[in-house]
């Protein structure tokens, strides 16, 4: 027992000495990892839209550093950055991903981008006012008939690139329950567009109006 706790002062700062060795040595080690990191957009052409490859949110790099600087937290920043400042009309247009568009931290270099390249197709931006298409999944109680009914607003404006929005006839509103629906009812439901391309140019909510009558026995 002596012999554990002679000079024990010395021992234990003989010990922090070879932690802070081992730590700075771990640290310095130069390693490999891979990772997805984010697409950012820069100088997004305020007329044109995007519409090939724009599902790729992610790239997977390939890169080595310090053991240290690889951790979660030291690679948290590390992203893709597009710039779009050349491209001014429709057409496609291929990046490449290298070093020159890929934000790492200090230290830390790249190996390879997977994949090495985006390719995108630019359009046109259009607005087109289109009918909202109304839809029930149930029909009206047993005795009760539907009279009228209609939304408020009747249309609305949907946005995106010229070739998809030229293709949509109409949107569909959230499908209305009408079992429990007796006289005049109104809904607030939101329209659905099928193409994810394609949005609403205002979210709001639209107003279905159903009139309900009895009908003759």
């Amino acid at each position: 027992m002596r012999g554990l706790t002679e000079n024990i002062w010395w021992k234990l700062l003989s010990l922090g000495i070879a932690f802070a060795l081992w730590a700075r040595f771990s640290a310095q080690t130069d390693l490999g990892t891979s990772m997805p990191v984010a697409i950012q957009y820069r100088n997004i052409p305020p007329n044109l839209e995007m519409t090939d490859d724009v599902g790729v949110e992610r790239v997977y790099l390939t890169v080595r550093g310090p053991a240290g600087s690889l951790v979660p937290s030291g690679l948290a920043s590390a992203a893709i950055m597009l710039d779009m400042k050349g491209v001014d009309r429709p057409g496609e247009r291929t990046f490449y991903l290298s070093e020159q568009n890929v934000k790492l931290p200090n230290g830390v270099q790249l190996v390879r981008v997977v994949p090495s390249q985006i390719h995108l197709k630019f359009e046109s931006r259009v607005i087109k006012e289109v009918p909202v298409e109304l839809r029930f999944r149930s029909s009206a109680p047993v005795g009760y008939r539907v009279v009228s009914q209609h939304a408020v607003p009747e249309k609305v404006r949907i946005v995106g690139p010229q070739s998809r929005v030229n293709a949509i006839a109409s949107v569909l509103s959230d499908s209305i329950d009408l079992s429990s629906t007796y006289g005049d009812a109104e809904f607030r439901v939101s329209a659905n567009i099928q193409d994810p391309f394609v949005r609403l140019e205002s979210a709001k909510p639209i107003a279905v109006r159903v009139k309900l009558e009895k009908t003759a026995k």
